[in-house]
Parts: structure tokens; sequence; C-alpha cells
């Protein structure tokens, strides 16, 4: 997830299971979170099970290249809203050719 700290948008890592913070990383750019994470050896990474994240695609890419047997679950809040969206675009839409 990313959060902004002074005008500067943040990465946090959160442990699912248990809610811990697991790190923040200043700044949400690739290079940052790969550098990150590849401290950590593969066999590590390995053994994470399950990464939830939005729907920001590099993210996905990257979780993919960082964490290969894990399985990757979009947030509900960011699927809610991407369908809420879309109802939206297509309810003016549909208002629109009424109104004409």
């Amino acid at each position: 997830d990313c959060f902004n700290r002074e005008m500067e948008m943040s990465f946090i890592a959160q442990d699912f299971n248990n809610l811990n913070i697991i790190t923040v990383l200043k700044g949400r750019t690739q290079a940052v979170i790969r550098n990150h994470f590849l401290k950590y050896d593969r066999a590590v990474r390995c053994r994470v099970k399950i990464i939830t994240m939005d729907m920001f695609s590099p993210y996905y890419d990257l979780a993919r290249q960082l964490f290969p047997c894990a399985k990757i679950v979009l947030d509900r809040f960011h699927i809610v809203q991407h369908l809420s969206r879309a109802m939206s675009r297509v309810r003016v839409q549909i208002m629109n050719q009424f109104h004409r």
C-alpha cells in the first residue's frame, strides 16, 4: 500500500495475518521496492504465499519477479473503487442519451 508523507509517496509492506507493519520505504518506485526486497534471499521470498495489492500494474510485474511463488490478490477497496467508477461512467452515458 502507499501513503503520502510530506508530499512524497511511501511504500508500506504489512503482514496480512497479524496486521504488523513490515517496512515503510521512502518512495514507491520500482527501484526502491526492488532494492529493498532483493536484500532477502530468493528462498526467503519464496515463502511469501499471498500478496495483496492495488491495481497499479508496475507493482504486479515487480511482485511476480520478486515473489515468484506467491499468489497475487487485488485488494477489495480498489476493486470496488474501479467497479464503482465504471458504473458511474455507464450511468452518465445512459442519462446523457435520455437528455437529448
